[in-house]
Formats: structure tokens, C-alpha cells, sequence
């Protein structure tokens, strides 16, 4: 289970490397705004608790019509800092340029990251951990193949991650 209850899996961003304090209930984030103007839904949480390095963060999540999403981060440090953006997948991904596109049962979806930082993008087919370290026999699991795309961003000290989602 270690896994899972690693930052890394979940879709979240690593800084420098270093993921939420999953140990820790007072790391958790605070809803700042929920809106809805006619087709735009948006939703802002303040996640600085959760990453203590930083000294600020936020995250929105803004629904526009029915086919696009656009998750935006906006992160500031005291010094440079890296911000790896994972996401995970059970179809493989292609890559075209800059967007990133996934099928699944017919269904498509792509990924379009805008930054003013370099990025580079690694694609992944395992875990970084055994699932089944360190658990009884009784509680192995198989999972199914399973991707894993980062994108790695270069340090600055500020960064403005738009995520669009189509």
C-alpha cells in the first residue's frame, strides 16, 4: 500500500521531488471559491497547507461547456523550485507535440499543458514501488497495465500550470 499513499499517485504535483505529508491531517486544503457563471463552472482550493515548502498555492478547476476542462495552478516559492505533474492511465497515451491524447473504450481524451517554463515529458509503465511490499500474502493485488505521464517542469520560483482537458 505504500503506493498509494504516495503523492505521486494520485494526480498531484511533486515540488522539488517531495509530495504531500500524507501522515499529517492538518495538511489538507481549504475551499476558497465554488462558481457558476451560466456554461463555466469553477471551483479554487488553497492546497499551501500541503505542501509547507511553498508559500503559496492554489489550484482551480474551471468546467467550460461540456467537453473542457481547465485545471490551473498557481504556485510561489522563496527559491527555485521543479514541479513534476503526474497523471495516471490504464490506456496508453500518445504523444503529438505537446498534447498528450488517451482512448479508452472509445472514448478520447487529450491533455495540453501551457507554461512559461521549459517542460519535458517522461512516459512510465510501472510503479515506482512494489504494490505488494512489505503486505501479507492474503492482500497482494495484480493490477492491470497501467501509464504514467510526468511532466517535468523546470525551477523558477513562481509558476503559472494551465492543464487543459478536453
Amino acid at each position: 500500500m505504500g503506493w498509494f499513499n504516495t503523492t505521486k499517485a494520485h494526480n498531484v504535483v511533486l515540488v522539488d521531488g517531495v509530495g504531500q505529508s500524507w501522515q499529517d491531517f492538518r495538511h489538507t486544503a481549504s475551499i476558497i471559491s465554488c462558481e457558476t457563471d451560466g456554461e463555466k463552472r469553477k471551483a479554487v482550493v488553497d492546497l499551501q497547507k500541503s505542501y509547507p515548502m511553498l508559500e503559496f498555492y492554489e489550484r482551480s478547476f474551471e468546467i467550460m461547456g461540456e467537453d473542457q476542462i481547465l485545471v490551473e495552478d498557481r504556485i510561489r516559492a522563496k527559491e527555485p523550485v521543479a514541479i513534476t505533474y503526474p497523471l495516471h492511465m490504464l490506456s496508453k497515451p500518445e504523444f503529438s507535440g505537446k498534447i498528450v491524447r488517451v482512448v479508452r473504450d472509445g472514448i478520447c481524451m487529450s491533455m495540453r499543458m501551457e507554461t512559461d517554463a521549459a517542460v519535458e515529458i517522461e512516459l512510465s509503465d510501472h510503479y515506482d514501488v512494489d504494490l505488494n511490499d512489505g503486505e501479507p500474502e492474503a492482500f497482494h493485488v495484480v493490477r492491470p497495465p497501467h501509464y504514467h505521464v510526468y511532466w517535468h517542469i523546470n525551477a523558477q520560483k513562481e509558476h503559472c500550470i494551465k492543464m487543459w482537458i478536453s
